[in-house]
């Protein structure tokens, strides 16, 4: 079980550093871009089966999350849960390195994209509900700003060793691999898998106590789960603030796992970047993304985690309608930059406020709710994306619906009211 110890304090945080280059260098930047561009027969075919993939992904997702809830709660140790689901994830990444060139390798791409981002999302899951275990209420804003920082950081670092190992290098890998049907783009998932495994051993070795607890049947463990959070739902009407949170949060968690998915794809369409381009730009928007998590934590301390996720909304939605109709490269990487200070806050700010809410003897129930807020929605971005791309023919327009669910967001929010004696810190009984 995780304590508040230096020790767990670290490999918790250091965990962050090694599971998010998943998603910045797989989703986001660059095997999204080499599906999309290599892989599928042309781009808009490979948006469309990358739209699906993560819809398909977003709904089994939704349906997990609160079933891993009810086996967090029913053996209070979730440890060999989480080492399953991360192991997943990591093989996943090892395995996108058998990912052609070639439209015969789209199924495959798509199930290991699939799986993998599965593997993702639940131990992140369970790894959330940690943070509550590692830190004191008087730290929590801060560990979890640091935390998501350092993953940004990562990014940025593993982004750089993909760009000096891989992509400049005429001989890339130091002569161990050639650029010839893209090994060296398809090297990226073995160097994400390598990442990922190598800075998770610490929290993966954490030794966890044997509960003498036993999980009921798969078909219980459903029903159970379901009633859940049927229950869970309904227990936040005595505290409708959790409730509102989590309806607005799915909002506007849309719109930014929308920007994530299509950022990369977007930039290179639309300024005819490459990949050492695309490179260069994901390592300064995470460099930026991680520097906006650090000031989080003191935006937190300062004006409170609802004023720093309501800012960061509104910056973010006027930011993206610039970004949008530059047709200039140079304003477009400035206003890109401006853009992901504020996307870190509205992760970090928004999963210090949950912490803070929910209640003590339901952290991973609560956290299940949080999880799948967070993704329950999650077809609906890339589908509106994709429906006004096809209707206007316009990959910029499609890209503007990302606009609509950040301000349905920052407006809905507005709108709850969180009681101060909530969200001061509270030590457990």
């Amino acid at each position: 079980m995780m304590k508040p110890t230096k020790y767990h304090q670290f490999a918790w945080c250091l965990y962050d550093w090694a599971h998010s280059v998943w998603p910045v260098l797989i989703i986001t930047f660059i095997f999204s871009n080499y599906f999309v561009n290599s892989v599928a027969s042309n781009p808009v075919e490979g948006n469309i089966y990358w739209a699906n993939t993560l819809t398909i992904s977003g709904i089994i997702i939704a349906i997990l999350a609160p079933i891993t809830g009810v086996i967090s709660d029913t053996l209070k140790n979730s440890l060999s849960w989480f080492r399953f689901f991360t192991a997943i994830n990591i093989i996943c990444a090892y395995l996108l390195w058998f990912v052609q060139p070639s439209p015969d390798y789209m199924i495959l791409a798509m199930t290991l994209c699939i799986t993998g981002s599965i593997g993702f999302e639940v131990s992140s899951a369970f790894y959330n509900s940690y943070l509550v275990q590692v830190t004191t209420p008087k730290d929590l804003s801060k560990i979890s700003g640091f935390a998501w920082g350092l993953g940004y950081i990562a990014g940025i670092f593993c982004l750089g060793l993909c760009l000096v190992a891989i992509v400049l290098p005429d001989q890339p890998l130091f002569g161990l691999i050639t650029k010839s049907n893209a090994a060296h783009i398809r090297m990226i998932g073995p160097i994400v898998g390598t990442w990922y495994l190598a800075f998770s051993l610490p929290i993966l070795f954490i030794s966890s106590e044997k509960s003498s607890l036993q999980l009921p049947p798969l078909r219980s463990i459903v029903h159970q789960a379901f009633g859940q959070v049927r229950q869970s739902i309904k227990k936040t009407e005595s505290t409708p603030y959790i409730y509102y949170f989590l309806v607005y949060r799915m909002i506007y968690t849309d719109g930014i796992n929308t920007l994530f998915s299509f950022a990369g794809i977007y930039a290179a369409s639309t300024f005819n970047m490459g990949f050492e381009d695309i490179i260069y730009f994901g390592i300064a928007c995470n460099l930026t993304a991680g520097l906006g998590c650090f000031l989080a934590s003191y935006s937190d301390s300062v004006f409170g985690e609802k004023k720093t996720i309501m800012g960061s909304l509104a910056i973010l939605s006027v930011t993206i309608y610039f970004l949008l109709t530059t047709n200039d490269l140079s304003t477009f990487w400035s206003l890109a930059l401006i853009a992901t200070t504020f996307v870190g806050p509205l992760q970090t700010s928004s999963r210090s406020l949950m912490a803070k809410m929910c209640p003590l003897d339901s952290q991973a129930e609560f956290f299940g709710l949080y999880a799948l807020s967070g993704r329950i929605t999650a077809f609906l971005g890339p589908l509106a994306l994709g429906f006004v791309t096809s209707y206007t023919g316009s990959q910029t327009l499609g890209m503007s619906t990302i606009i609509v669910f950040l301000i349905i967001g920052l407006i809905g929010l507005a709108y709850v009211n969180i009681p101060e004696e909530v969200i001061l810190p509270k030590e457990p009984r």
